[in-house]
């Protein structure tokens, strides 16, 4: 049996420690990969080959406490052969009429989870959480008879004791890989429902008649009559099967001589239509290339006026000042005139 416990020191943030080493993990590899909001009371049951992997989270503290006086939540994960004795601990999980989802299961393991000055923050006592997983599997199974294999949701609050008598009398059906239990009061109808799940329970399931019977997704040979000689083989996915008439087998052949034909048209369309693009960008990128040269003449040209006009500004500058010159050179000299006054 293994043993994993989530859980936290009071400084010392939320880690897994493998309970049996004594070591802090990343995360255990036979985790259940179902989605469940590990703050709140959940318990997945998966069948794991030869295993069974039972993963309960949310158990409240009533002694532990962090460096903000919030009381620490654990999580635990058994993973055995044994399947008594993880039939007796999702009971025990559950509870009984009227006791709160995990409430005994919780109290047990805060004797056995302690914070410490250790790197992770706290140890687990393995010994009494294996020895805990026996206890219950005598206390709780009355026997094991074979299970109805059929898939089954339901309301939480209305079945939990229905979930409780069925857990006691009967086993769990085969299936590498199938969630034997799934009960969160949080979990929506479709996530259970999109599961291959043999019994799940939820609070947001409306189902005033009883259990939800689930299409049925995989089935198991042994269970319809069928020996497997290959060990450890799982439920086989299945499709119903549909009868193909006349009409359908023509449709089905036309199909089959019409989308590769489609296929091409339609690469063919997008072949000339890339094509049509690229031509367009050439003649954009060839007439851009003919405004730039016509403008290079134009800024050419402006400049040959540019420097002609200095040149005729330059003549009549000069002739101006020649001009100015000539008339300065040619103006005659007077002479102030003498009048003769009588003396």
């Amino acid at each position: 049996m293994k043993i994993y416990v989530k859980s936290r020191g009071v400084s010392q943030d939320y880690c897994w420690l493998d309970a049996e080493k004594g070591i802090e993990i990343d995360k255990p590899p036979e985790l259940p990969k179902f989605k469940v909001d590990i703050d709140d009371f959940s318990l997945i049951l998966q069948r794991q080959g030869n295993q069974l992997a039972l993963f309960v989270t949310g158990l409240t503290s009533s002694k532990r406490v962090d460096y903000q006086n919030r009381k620490i939540r654990n999580s635990i994960l058994w993973v055995a052969d044994d399947e008594s004795c993880l039939r007796g601990l999702v009971i025990q999980a559950l509870g009984k009429e009227g006791e709160p989802l995990g409430g005994q299961l919780a109290a047990q393991l805060d004797e056995m989870i302690s914070s410490t000055a250790t790197e992770s923050g706290f140890q687990a006592d393995f010994d009494k959480m294996k020895n805990l997983a026996k206890q219950v599997s005598r206390q709780d199974i009355e026997s094991s008879k074979s299970p109805n294999p059929q898939g089954k949701i339901g309301n939480l609050s209305q079945l939990k004791a229905n979930l409780h008598n069925e857990l006691r009398r009967f086993s769990f059906p085969e299936g590498d890989g199938l969630f034997l239990v799934v009960v969160s009061p949080t979990l929506s109808q479709a996530n259970l429902e999109h599961e291959n799940i043999w019994r799940g329970l939820s609070n947001q399931i409306d189902s005033d008649d009883g259990w939800i019977t689930l299409p049925l997704k995989k089935k198991q040979q042994s269970l319809i009559g069928q020996n497997s000689s290959s060990e450890g083989a799982g439920l086989q996915y299945t499709r119903p099967v549909q009868s193909v008439g006349p009409a359908t087998g023509q449709l089905r052949t036309l199909a089959k001589i019409v989308f590769p034909w489609l296929g091409w048209v339609v690469s063919l369309v997008l072949a000339v239509t890339l094509l049509m693009v690229h031509q367009e960008n050439q003649d954009l990128i060839l007439e851009n290339s003919q405004l730039q040269e016509e403008n290079e003449t134009l800024v050419e040209e402006n400049r040959k006026l540019t420097n002609e006009n200095r040149e005729d500004q330059d003549l009549i500058e000069s002739g101006r000042e020649n001009g100015n010159e000539f008339m300065n050179n040619n103006n005659p000299q007077v002479s102030p005139s003498i009048s003769d006054e009588p003396e």
